[in-house]
């Protein structure tokens, strides 16, 4: 009973200090940085009142910490403060409408797994409150010494990680030294009253302290890097290492090292846990997408998607409860293409709805397009764990889809060199000449990384004999997704367990020529596809309306060696250079 009083009310302020974290990081978020420390930066904060609400939470978490401290030993009270990171995680969620992923909730569990064992390791071997002054002086010293180095060392660097890891450090040293002091002067207002508490000096250095630790709490949280808040989860560790007066831990090796041990557990799982919850896109970026973009949104939550050969695509959840997609061009711009074709088709098929679009980079730097969040499952997964009795259903969905995108006319054949949707007469090179391009593929490539020699000269005779095939293509007109493979086309459940498309990703390749090329490309791994698929497909595409010709397997996959030889002058490190290598031998098996 003598600990339930500490624990409970140190349990208090660890759940004040996670909701005022999530407040005035919100509120941290929404006002200008400055690439030094800056006073100005709470008065910036001051006028908001949500930053008010996050320091009213701080209050009442100094307050309950004040209690805990005077009750129960430091060994005991401040590695309880941990706490604060998950349930910061589990607030966010519901205040910010985020969503904390399983590896979240796992890392929130080994927490509290660590935590429990330090505490098994923690139990108090004394508790004193009068602490002679030469205890004190040198680890003052180091702590202030070490919070000096911490801001200095960040201050030199850059804005990112380092700089945030920095503040975040220096501010745990800051809180950790505050705790001690608030111990003492607790013990010193029960013994001695209110005349002793304000005469002590260790009153006004918790007190300094504590504001010296808030100023860089909240230019650490406006950084936005999950390095920031190493503050919580090193705080408890460094309260403990420093060997703080006024609070001892059982002694023996075994004992130290199972505290050691649930400690650095702790720290390690808080530290992917802030990634969890925290965003590794440049600040600036964030802001300029806010004010300029999102209408003042603020952007509280990030993942990392799937992207294509040209984007780099990042999940965006606002503190609006609204989900967007930002497409980033570093490699290949191809973002006007992408947006002029996903608002060609919206009305026929499903795609992402384009809020935004900058293909001169003047905004961000880069050329980018944010699109609204489109919910859905990726086909390979439905794929996955599909029945054969589901084949011919989401071979009908995905065929209606095709047909649709099929049906779109340019009048000739070609490639698209921007957005104005004009196919190039003069295709790029090799690419009308299926020979010329799978020899200069094999020439130039990587194909003897995955062929023989043998293979390779098969391949190249295999390109000759497939070139009438695709010759008899010429003058198709249709828009051709290019890149319309299971992971680009997302699916959500309908009606009695069927599926239907949900949306269309990936435009980059696109251009005016074959509707065969999408088959040849959506069926090129059959091992990948749901049992069933593959042989109701042809006629769910009939069905919906496309005409294939008689020979089309033949044809669509005579197309599919274009891109299948492209894949081999990738790294053969790249995800698609072992199967299009053991595709193009199947194929060469089948042929011979």
């Amino acid at each position: 009973m003598d600990m339930l009083v500490p624990v409970l009310f140190a349990l208090g302020a660890a759940l004040s200090n996670a909701l005022a974290t999530v407040l005035q990081r919100k509120a941290a978020l929404s006002v200008p940085r400055s690439d030094q420390l800056r006073a100005g930066l709470l008065l910036d904060l001051l006028r908001r009142p949500v930053w008010l609400a996050g320091i009213a939470a701080v209050v009442a978490a100094a307050v309950c910490q004040a209690v805990a401290l005077a009750t129960g030993p430091l060994t005991i009270v401040q590695p309880l403060f941990v706490l604060e990171l998950p349930l910061a995680l589990i607030i966010a969620t519901m205040l910010l409408h985020g969503r904390l992923s399983p590896a979240g909730w796992a890392a929130v569990a080994a927490v509290v797994t660590g935590l429990a064992v330090a505490l098994a390791a923690a139990s108090p071997a004394g508790n004193r409150t009068q602490v002679p002054m030469d205890h004190w002086i040198p680890a003052l010293t180091v702590c202030t010494a070490a919070l000096v180095a911490l801001v200095a060392a960040g201050l030199r660097r850059p804005e990112g990680r380092a700089r945030a890891a920095c503040l975040g450090l220096a501010t745990a040293v800051a809180y950790a030294t505050t705790a001690a002091l608030m111990k003492t002067s607790m013990h010193t207002l029960d013994d001695g009253g209110i005349t002793a508490f304000l005469t002590t000096w260790q009153t006004y250095g918790f007190a300094l302290y504590g504001a010296a630790a808030l100023f860089l709490l909240e230019h650490a949280q406006a950084r936005r890097f999950p390095e920031s808040r190493t503050a919580t989860g090193v705080n408890p560790y460094a309260s403990l290492s420093i060997r703080f007066p006024g609070g001892r831990v059982r002694r023996g090796k075994r004992t130290r090292s199972m505290l050691i041990l649930g400690l650095r557990r702790c720290v390690r799982q808080a530290l992917p846990m802030a990634d969890d919850a925290d965003t590794s896109m440049d600040p600036g970026v964030l802001d300029v997408l806010s004010r300029r973009v999102l209408g003042g949104a603020l952007v509280v939550d990030e993942r990392r998607l799937s992207g294509g050969f040209s984007s780099d695509n990042l999940l965006l959840r606002t503190d609006r409860g609204k989900s967007f997609v930002l497409w980033r061009y570093p490699r290949r711009n191809t973002c006007a293409l992408e947006a002029v074709l996903m608002e060609l088709v919206r009305e026929r098929v499903s795609v992402p709805e384009v809020v935004y679009a900058d293909d001169g980079g003047d905004l961000l730097g880069e050329p980018f397009i944010l699109t609204r969040f489109a919910p859905g499952v990726p086909l390979t997964s439905v794929f996955a764990g599909a029945a054969e009795e589901d084949g011919p259903q989401l071979a009908e969905a995905v065929a209606e889809v095709l047909v649709a995108i099929h049906s779109v006319r340019f009048g000739r054949p070609g490639f698209f060199s921007d957005g104005d949707l004009r196919p190039d007469a003069t295709p790029p090179e090799h690419h009308d000449d299926l020979a010329a391009f799978v020899e200069a593929a094999v020439a130039r490539g990587n194909a003897a990384a995955a062929l023989s020699e043998a293979e390779q000269q098969a391949l190249v005779e295999l390109g000759a004999q497939c070139a009438p095939l695709v010759a008899e293509t010429a003058g198709a007109d249709q828009l051709v997704h290019s890149d319309c493979n299971p992971k680009n086309l997302l699916m959500r459940p309908g009606d009695r367990g069927s599926w239907r498309v949900s949306a269309v990703l990936d435009w980059e390749y696109a251009f005016s020529g074959s509707g065969l090329f999408d088959l040849g490309n959506l069926l090129r791994f059959p091992q990948d596809l749901s049992p069933g698929f593959a042989e109701h497909f042809p006629g769910a595409y009939e069905k919906a309306g496309g005409v294939p010709p008689g020979r089309w397997r033949e044809i669509s996959e005579a197309l599919d060696l274009f891109a299948l030889s492209d894949l081999l002058t990738r790294s053969p490190d790249h995800p698609l250079f072992a199967p299009a290598a053991a595709a193009i031998r199947e194929r060469l098996t089948r042929h011979r």
